[in-house]
């Protein structure tokens, strides 16, 4: 039997939460549809909850090479080999807590951009447009 790891377990739980709470929002986007004069800002939560998802996880990718390149410093330095010494279990926790803050961040910075284009485009912005009005884009 396939036990994965505990953090991809993690990182996996983490995704199905933001896509229960996707479905929510969703949900509440439909119910404010209902009503005529809610309909544009129903349209927008649903674009941005739509446009939340594809950006973290192509945020989540950019962020690899740079998580690669700490856990190659850190190989380098040998901190893994013995875990159990005082000084490299602090480098060890020190490096790990790193790339965790290296990979949410470019999680929730995905987020932010994709909730952004997202709402622009459900408004009626074209592609193009809400992707150059977006902070992130390259000028």
């Amino acid at each position: 039997m396939f036990v994965p790891d505990p953090l991809t377990l993690i990182y996996l739980l983490a995704m199905a939460a933001v896509v229960a709470l996707g479905v929510i929002v969703l949900a509440a986007a439909l119910l404010l549809a209902i009503l005529p004069a809610y309909r544009r800002a129903a349209r927008r939560l649903a674009g941005g909850v739509i446009g939340a998802l594809p950006f973290a996880l192509f945020f989540q990718g950019l962020s690899l090479p740079i998580l690669v390149a700490i856990a190659t410093i850190a190989a380098l330095f040998a901190i893994w080999s013995s875990p159990a010494e005082g000084p490299s279990l602090i480098v060890a926790t020190a490096v790990a807590g790193l790339m965790l803050a290296v990979f949410i961040t470019a999680s929730v910075t995905g987020i932010i951009a994709g909730w952004a284009v997202g709402a622009r485009i459900a408004s009626g912005t074209t592609v193009r447009d809400a992707l150059r009005a977006s902070r992130l884009a390259l000028r």
